[in-house]
């Protein structure tokens, strides 16, 4: 790291993407007085692609060796459809790709989300302010496991970080940090006991940033294990969690075509699902305990 970044990163005020752009700028001027020869930042690059394979790698082979038998919810699920979650954890039949130009479209899509994420940290390992990325987190109580992008350090405190790639439209659009991503990422927080984090999004269109800092929220935590409580006695129930009202994303659901049918798979549909917002899911956890 050198000196005049280092001196940013005291800064009380200094942002994140601040940073970002201080040290890419003094890395082009460097490259253009020859301080920085073009070949050895060329085999750095490589070397920090290397070692991010080489992580991933890894992980997943040690992910292949663990006990699957009981389901484990991913932070990403949380705030979506718990009807889609419920599927997912009872391994359900997936949606067959029929339509080649809409399926090539998709696997791009998050192909190259996936070089957004390398890239941006790569420039924060190269800055020196990325202490680890792809960091996998557990909560076994919970039943929660997944990985966040990474940890940064940024003056004298640690963030978690989450990177998301948004088109145009969707940027420009952006005031603060979308609800989905905010419950994702309070949910690492938890697990890695760090209070706050950072969402970064890079627009796709032009390689805009725009950047949040996230406080752990409390009182979201306590809804989001209210929700994993409707989707474990969903489980041990047999009964497919409440359709939602807001079908917004049902176009990327893996579950289309067996929703309906959500009860059938294991054992019989015990009861009748009525459609219901995500307001009530207290209601529903109310009435269970009830019944209890």
């Amino acid at each position: 790291m050198n000196s005049s970044l280092k001196g940013i990163l005291r800064g009380q005020e200094t942002t994140l993407i601040e940073a970002m752009r201080h040290f890419l700028f003094q890395e082009q001027v460097d490259l253009f007085h020859g301080k920085l020869n073009k070949v050895i930042a060329a085999i750095v690059e490589a070397e920090l692609n290397t070692k991010h394979a080489a992580m991933v790698i890894q992980q997943y082979t040690e992910k292949s060796k663990r006990d699957h038998s009981r389901g484990m919810f991913h932070p990403s699920q949380i705030s979506g459809c718990l009807r889609s979650v419920y599927l997912s954890m009872i391994n359900a039949p997936t949606c067959e790709p029929y339509d080649k130009v809409g399926c090539a479209k998709m696997v791009s899509i998050f192909g190259n989300g996936d070089y957004v994420h390398l890239r941006l940290q790569n420039l924060l390992d190269r800055m020196g302010v990325l202490k680890a990325r792809e960091i996998p987190l557990e909560d076994t109580v919970l039943r929660i496991e997944g990985h966040a992008d990474g940890i940064v350090a940024l003056g004298s405190k640690d963030y978690v970080l989450e990177i998301k790639s948004i088109n145009e439209y969707g940027f420009i659009a952006l005031r603060d940090a979308k609800p989905e991503h905010k419950e994702q990422v309070n949910l690492y927080m938890h697990c890695l006991k760090i209070p706050r984090a950072f969402i970064l999004y890079e627009n796709k269109n032009r390689q805009e940033w725009k950047e949040y800092m996230i406080p752990f929220d409390t009182d979201l935590f306590k809804e989001q294990k209210c929700r994993i409580k409707v989707v474990e006695h969903a489980l041990e129930e047999h009964v497919p969690p409440p359709k939602l009202t807001n079908k917004d994303g049902c176009r990327w659901c893996n579950f289309t075509d067996v929703c309906d049918q959500a009860g059938t798979f294991g054992t019989p549909k015990r009861k009748k699902v009525k459609l219901v917002k995500r307001s009530s899911i207290g209601n529903f956890l109310r009435a269970k305990n009830k019944r209890s």
